[in-house]
């Protein structure tokens, strides 16, 4: 097991927001199209 070298990517700690600041986007909405096409997009 190597997941010690991912520097705690991991261990489900509060930092993993801070290392994949992309990750809120992908799990804020359940809803496929919404996570493909941004909400605040015109073209609905």
């Amino acid at each position: 097991y190597m997941y010690n070298e991912w520097s705690g990517a991991y261990k489900g700690r509060g930092d993993k927001s801070e290392k994949y600041a992309f990750e809120g986007i992908f799990t804020r909405s359940l809803n496929s199209f919404e996570r493909v096409v941004s909400p605040l997009s015109e073209k609905i």
